[in-house]
């Protein structure tokens, strides 16, 4: 595309009214041609004051029952069906729950075997150590899948 061709196409080109493969054209001579972005910027500048040259008009009053009257002839409403969402599984059918309770009830086996194991076969040159109580706390998290 030359300037001639773009000139020619510009006033499309600024009101969106062009094909998209003259689109294609236009912005490649748009890319390497400063005197046609001059021009493109100039009618821009114009078409973003054309709202502005419009006076208001007021609609009939009854223009918005008749156009929802026809948009309800035309398509009855439809139903729309939304998909159905998996059940979520509680705390406890999560698998990573579930190992992390495991590991904390072994941990209470082995740290109360250890601490018990201590008093019942005393050294002779320690005296038993006391009973010590190992509370673990385990509290249920909630996992995002």
């Amino acid at each position: 595309m030359d300037c001639q061709e773009f000139e020619a196409l510009s006033g499309a080109y600024v009101l969106d009214a062009i094909t998209d493969d003259e689109r294609r054209e236009a912005d490649a001579h748009l890319v390497q041609c400063p005197n046609c972005q001059r021009t493109l910027r100039e009618l821009q500048a114009v078409v973003n004051l054309l709202p502005l040259s419009l006076q208001p008009v007021e609609p009939p009053p009854d223009l918005k029952a008749r156009l929802f009257a026809a948009i309800h002839a035309e398509a009855p409403p439809k139903t729309i069906m939304l998909p159905q969402r998996a059940p979520q599984r509680t705390w406890w059918q999560h698998r990573e729950t579930r190992v992390v309770v495991a590991v904390a009830a072994l941990l209470c086996v082995l740290l109360g075997g250890m601490l018990t194991s201590n008093n019942l076969l005393p050294s002779p040159h320690h005296p038993p150590l006391p009973i010590r109580f190992v509370v673990i706390l385990v509290v249920p998290v909630q996992m995002e899948t």
